[in-house]
C-alpha cells in the first residue's frame, strides 16, 4: 500500500499428495514480496520471516495475523484521525460562530497533519496520541464572540427556530419564518438584548426571569453554536432553553443540546430596528428607551429638573443615554438610531419613565407633559396607566403642592411656550428681524425676551 513498506500477501496451505505423496504440507505463496518491517512494525515482520524460513504453519498463522492486526489498527486509527481533522474544517477563524485559533492548537495541527502525511515513520499511539492532543487543544479554544452595536438573530440548533419578540403581546415565541423583523435583537454594550419591539428580553411578560444582562459561551454540545447565560438576581446562571417553545432554566438542563443557539448577524439595513418618534403638533413629547439613541437631526433633546412651578430644560448632544427621560423638540416623524456608546452622566433629571403600559401606583401624584390652555408643560395626570416609552414626574401625595410645571429653557432663557400673542409691541425672529405676524410656532423675542408662541 501507500502508506506502508509492506504489501499483503496471502499464505494458502495445500495438501499436493501427486507432488508429494509423502503427505508433507506445502506453503504456496500467491503473493510474494520482501518484507521490509519498518521501527513500528518490524518486530512482527521478522517474526513473520523466521515463521516462513521454519515453514511452522501455526508460526506462519501466528506471525501473519500479527502483522495483519497491527497494519489494520494503524490503519483504522489513521482514518480516524483524518476523519477528525475533515471535521474540524471551517470551525476555527475570525467569523462569527469560529474559534479563535492559538499558537498551541496551530502546532497540535500541524503535527497531526504531518503523521499522516508520513505513516511510515510512526506507532499507532503516536497517531492516538497526536489526536487526543489536538482534541485537547480544539476544546480549549474561545468562540468569537457576538459585538455590542449589532444586531443578532437566534436560531435553535436542534429545533431549527427562531427567536422572535412580538410587538403586540411582549411575548417571546419560537418560530419557523419571523415577519417584520421580529427575530431581530440588538446588543448593547452592558451586554442586553432589545428586541424589535425595542424592550430587552427581561422586559417581555412571558420571560421575566431570563435576567437583565447575558454571557456568550461556546456551546459543548453542538460545534459552532453558543450558550445563552443570563444574570439571575446578579448571578450568572441562567440557560436559555428552546425546547420546543422558549424557556428558562436555572441550572444547566438536562440536554444541553436545546440551549445551543446559532447565532447569525444581521446586515440588512431595512431589518435593524430604529425608534420612530412623530412629533405632535405642539412640537414637544418625551421618550425613554431601553438603549441608547442618535439624536436625529430636526431633534433636540433635554432633561430637566424641577424649580419651583416651573421645569427647566437643559440639552443634551448627541445621544440619549439608555433608561433617561428627555423632553423631545421638534416636527415631523424621525427615526432614532441604536447605538452601543454610553453618553457621560447628563447630570440631575428629575425625569422618570416606564417601558412598557403600567398603572399609577397608589399615594403617587403624576405630572405628564400636556398642553394646558396653550403652555407647555407638565400637569397632573388623572389617567389610570402611564404610556409606554414616556416620561412623567413623580412625587408622594403628601410632597405634591403644584398643579403642575411650565417649561422653562434653562439654556436659551426662554420662559415657557406661550400662547399667541396678541397685544405685544414688537416681534422678531431670532435673525433680528422684525415679524409684523407670526405665522408658525416658534421661538420668538417678544417685547426684548425670548418666548415660544404656539400657532
Amino acid at each position: 500500500g501507500k502508506k506502508f513498506n509492506a504489501i499483503r500477501f496471502t499464505v494458502n496451505k495445500t495438501n499436493n499428495e501427486a507432488a508429494d505423496p509423502s503427505g508433507n504440507q506445502f506453503f504456496t505463496f500467491s503473493e510474494f514480496y520482501v518484507l521490509e518491517g519498518n521501527d513500528a512494525t518490524k518486530p512482527y515482520f521478522d517474526a513473520l520471516n523466521v515463521s516462513l524460513k521454519n515453514n511452522n504453519e501455526q508460526e506462519i498463522n501466528d506471525a501473519y495475523w500479527a502483522v495483519e492486526n497491527s497494519l489494520v489498527e494503524k490503519e483504522f486509527a489513521a482514518q480516524e484521525l483524518s476523519d477528525y481533522l475533515e471535521s474540524l474544517q471551517g470551525l476555527t477563524g475570525e467569523a462569527l460562530g469560529q474559534y479563535q485559533e492559538t499558537d498551541t492548537y496551530l502546532k497540535a495541527l500541524n503535527e497531526a497533519t504531518s503523521l499522516l502525511d508520513n505513516l511510515t515513520d510512526c506507532t499507532v499511539s503516536d497517531i492516538k496520541n497526536a489526536r487526543v492532543h489536538l482534541e485537547e487543544e480544539f476544546s480549549s479554544l474561545t468562540i468569537n464572540l457576538p459585538e455590542a452595536g449589532k444586531y443578532y438573530r437566534f436560531k435553535s440548533a436542534t429545533k431549527n427556530k427562531y427567536v422572535v419578540c412580538g410587538a403586540a403581546d411582549q411575548a417571546l415565541k419560537l418560530v419557523d419564518n419571523p415577519e417584520n423583523g421580529q427575530d431581530v435583537f440588538f446588543l448593547t454594550s452592558d451586554n442586553r438584548l432589545i428586541g424589535s419591539n425595542h424592550l430587552s428580553l427581561s422586559d417581555n411578560v412571558t420571560s421575566s426571569l431570563l435576567g437583565e444582562s447575558y454571557s456568550f459561551r461556546s456551546s459543548n454540545a453542538v460545534p459552532g453554536a453558543y450558550v445563552v447565560m443570563h444574570d439571575v438576581m446578579g448571578k450568572i446562571e441562567g440557560w436559555c432553553a428552546g425546547d420546543g417553545q422558549l424557556s428558562n432554566s436555572v441550572g444547566a438542563p438536562a440536554n444541553q443540546s436545546d440551549c445551543a443557539w446559532y447565532l447569525e448577524e444581521v446586515t440588512d439595513e431595512q431589518m435593524k430596528t430604529q425608534f420612530t418618534v412623530t412629533m405632535p403638533e405642539v412640537g414637544f413629547a418625551t421618550l425613554i428607551a431601553p438603549v441608547s439613541l442618535v439624536i436625529p437631526d430636526g431633534v433636540q433633546a433635554y432633561t430637566g429638573t424641577v424649580e419651583g412651578n416651573y421645569f427647566v430644560l437643559h440639552e443634551i448632544q448627541n445621544l440619549i443615554p439608555a433608561g433617561e427621560a428627555v423632553v423631545l423638540e421638534g416636527s415631523g416623524t424621525h427615526s432614532f438610531t441604536y447605538t452601543p456608546e454610553m453618553n457621560a452622566s447628563v447630570g440631575k433629571n428629575d425625569l422618570e419613565g416606564v417601558f412598557v403600559e403600567t398603572s399609577v401606583g397608589d399615594g403617587m401624584v403624576y405630572y405628564t407633559l400636556q398642553n394646558k390652555e396653550n403652555n407647555i408643560g407638565f400637569y397632573k395626570y388623572i389617567g389610570k396607566t402611564l404610556g409606554a416609552f414616556k416620561g412623567y414626574i413623580g412625587y408622594p401625595e403628601s410632597s405634591a403642592a403644584s398643579e403642575g410645571f411650565k417649561i422653562k429653557d434653562g439654556t436659551t432663557g426662554i420662559d415657557a411656550p406661550e400662547e399667541n400673542q396678541s397685544e405685544v409691541n414688537e416681534i422678531f425672529d431670532l435673525t433680528g428681524k422684525r415679524v409684523l405676524e407670526v405665522k408658525s410656532s416658534g421661538i420668538y423675542i417678544v417685547n426684548g425676551k425670548k418666548v415660544f408662541i404656539l400657532k
